[in-house]
């Protein structure tokens, strides 16, 4: 009996595991088979209050489309002129498919090396192929990609350079540390605002619905305690589902509200 107990408890602790790793945003390591079940992933983007919406006008993850020649080129060459960069940047370090994100040290192809952003990819190649035409979609963000030898390792890696958004993520700026809990809410009630107008706006005009809207991912810039401008950065792997033709736009707002407001906590 004691020994049937055990393993009861075993596939408990284990079961326990795998659901903290994907509501924690983590990427499941046999990615070939959970990543084609939009339920499952979706579990590790929506809090588990809101697990059991369904929302049939979100497709699948945005790295399982058609991706074209052209797009599987990306990172064939190897960038001149980047043989090693700086250091790297607060809020930088390795995630679930990067090596660590940090700045040029010296000028590329015309852009100051401080307004360049490295990011070290990590295979599959796929979630960099689709990484790279998102930022294209979204953005004027992108500069280059290509191999790099010296960062993160002394082999060739995949790079992706971007251009340096401004702001900070709104927990680091001081004028939202030092504003009252009225304030606080104020600025959240914009930024839920300008964030989800973006989505929606991205949604309508690309069926391609912003999903990771952690505060890591909204930079922001403050006039004292107003919200000057916000840009939403990081364009990778989970974080972006395909949506059907006939989205509502209604819907793609609801969804985006609940969502930020369930990452945004005061």
């Amino acid at each position: 009996m004691a020994s049937i107990l055990k393993f009861f408890s075993f596939l408990f602790i284990i079961n326990a595991s795998s659901l903290v790793l994907t509501t924690c945003g983590a990427a499941p390591t046999h990615s070939p088979t959970i990543h084609s079940h939009k339920a499952a992933i979706l579990s590790g983007l929506d809090t588990m209050r809101h697990f059991f919406i369904q929302r049939p006008w979100i497709l699948d993850v945005y790295n399982h489309i058609a991706l074209s020649p052209s797009d599987r080129q990306v990172f064939s060459k190897t960038l001149q002129g980047v043989s090693a960069v700086g250091s790297q940047m607060r809020n930088g370090a390795a995630g679930s498919w990067s090596n660590g994100v940090a700045v040029l040290i010296e000028d590329y192809k015309g852009h100051k090396a401080s307004d360049v952003v490295a990011k070290a990819m990590m295979e599959p190649f796929e979630n960099g192929y689709a990484e790279v035409k998102a930022l294209r979609t979204f953005s004027d963000l992108y500069i280059d990609s290509g191999m790099v030898s010296g960062w993160p390792s002394a082999n060739p890696s995949p790079v992706l350079l971007m251009k340096k958004v401004p702001g900070q993520p709104i927990r680091s700026c001081r004028e939202y540390r030092m504003a009252s809990t009225e304030q606080r809410t104020a600025i959240h009630t914009t930024l839920q605002k300008m964030v989800c107008s973006q989505v929606v706006k991205w949604a309508l005009e690309h069926r391609l619905l912003f999903a990771d809207l952690h505060q890591g991912n909204i930079m922001v810039v403050m006039e004292g305690t107003t919200v000057k401008s916000m840009q939403i950065i990081d364009f990778g792997y989970p974080g972006i589902f395909t949506v059907t033709a006939n989205a509502k736009e209604d819907d793609i707002q609801s969804w985006c509200l609940a969502r930020f407001a369930d990452k945004w906590v005061m």
